[in-house]
């Protein structure tokens, strides 16, 4: 299970839901104002309304002389604003759903329709955080959401 084709699945599945703004398959490093417009501005919605995803951590164990199973905890973040153009908090919070809805319907599936190959184990959704940050001058809803995905991958060839 290769990581980067794990994180472009996550990304197409987060990107087919219906007004999700901005899907970046990284953590971008935001220093800057200008670099939080770059990566979480959605235009056509003219608002910031963002979503990365990024690998937290991975364990593994062997499966065999060739093959080792991989864990890889996954998380998506979210920042939709407060306020002006923005979200209610109960709308953040149905967003937040719909994604956790989109995930759960890829348990079975384990995000084959989205590409992934090689995954045996694609966990139920786990919110572990919402909260108001402030970003420079804006309040935004941030949200934290990980996904265990397990695969097999070859380790001695």
């Amino acid at each position: 299970m290769s990581l980067a084709t794990l994180r472009t699945g996550l990304q197409s599945l987060l990107a087919g839901i219906t007004d999700i703004g901005v899907v970046t398959d990284y953590e971008p490093f935001v220093q800057r104002e200008e670099d939080f417009r770059t990566y979480f501005y959605d235009a056509p919605a003219d608002r910031i309304l963002g979503w990365t995803i990024t690998r937290e951590s991975t364990s593994e164990r062997d499966k065999d002389n060739a093959t080792t199973w991989r864990n890889h905890a996954m998380v998506i973040r979210g920042y939709a604003p407060v306020g002006q153009k923005g979200f209610t908090e109960k709308a953040f919070q149905d967003l937040i759903e719909d994604i956790c809805d989109a995930v759960r319907a890829q348990q079975l599936p384990q995000l084959v329709g989205f590409g992934v190959t090689s995954v045996t184990f694609v966990g139920p959704p786990q919110v572990r955080l919402v909260e108001a940050r402030q970003f420079f001058d804006k309040l935004v809803h941030y949200v934290e959401i990980t996904i265990a995905c397990e695969g097999e991958e070859v380790s001695n060839p």
